[in-house]
């Protein structure tokens, strides 16, 4: 009984902090200005922003291992080198230098999106502009048949996409979106859902939440009356 009583402490401590999270990320993006990509000629450098805008058209462009459509893609292959008896010890890391169209576009403008940004989430159970396509491990199959993992990233062409970030101008004026603080991300879909996502997020990790205290409270009270 004590180890669920634990149990669901510690699960109305996590709901907490998760709601509190929510909110306290939600406190730094309301006050940013939420804009489409062809808005931005009035921002200052070094502004924070909520932009949105349509991933690059399909121009035919395959990422090469999940054979998916992409605007954009890169691909990240681990291999192992030497075998001391145990297991593999030198694993070396090749990562696929990006290729493709990493900007959002509309009306005709278009704003690059930093990499690092680009692949960091925004909302819960939606997909980052950046997101993975493909993840394999296994041996090769001639040769050493060394072992190897290989994890692919694409950006989905003609996809409407959210970004919120700090605008930086090139000297040449493009455009680019950077990450500016933690709170900053990206995501599949409107600007115009920010607001009704985190609040409908909040709803429900604060239902779950209200859940976990009954049932602790419940079993604590439990607890306390067998010991007595």
């Amino acid at each position: 009984m004590i180890g669920l009583v634990v149990v669901a402490w510690v699960g109305v401590g996590v709901t907490a902090l998760l709601w509190g999270r929510s909110w306290a990320r939600w406190l730094r993006l309301r006050r940013r200005p939420v804009l489409q990509a062809d808005q931005l000629s009035g921002v200052k450098d070094g502004s924070p922003v909520t932009v949105g805008g349509t991933t690059a058209a399909d121009d035919g462009r395959v990422a090469p291992w999940s054979r998916l459509p992409a605007a954009w893609h890169q691909e990240t292959v681990r291999r192992g080198h030497r075998e001391d008896g145990g297991g593999y010890v030198d694993w070396r890391t090749d990562v696929r230098r990006g290729e493709g169209d990493r900007g959002i576009y509309h009306g005709g403008v278009r704003v690059e999106v930093a990499e690092d940004l680009a692949g960091r989430g925004l909302f819960a159970l939606r997909a980052p502009m950046i997101a993975r396509s493909y993840q394999d491990n296994g041996r090769e199959r001639t040769g050493q048949r060394r072992p190897y993992a290989v994890a692919e990233h694409i950006v989905r062409p003609a996809t409407a996409v959210v970004v919120t970030g700090t605008l930086l101008v090139e000297p040449d004026g493009t455009r680019r979106l950077i990450r500016g603080g933690w709170a900053d991300g990206t995501a599949e879909g409107d600007p115009r859902e920010v607001r009704g996502r985190y609040a409908a997020y909040r709803r429900k990790v604060l239902l779950v939440g209200a859940v976990l205290l009954a049932v602790a409270v419940t079993l604590t009270v439990l607890t306390v009356l067998d010991v007595l």
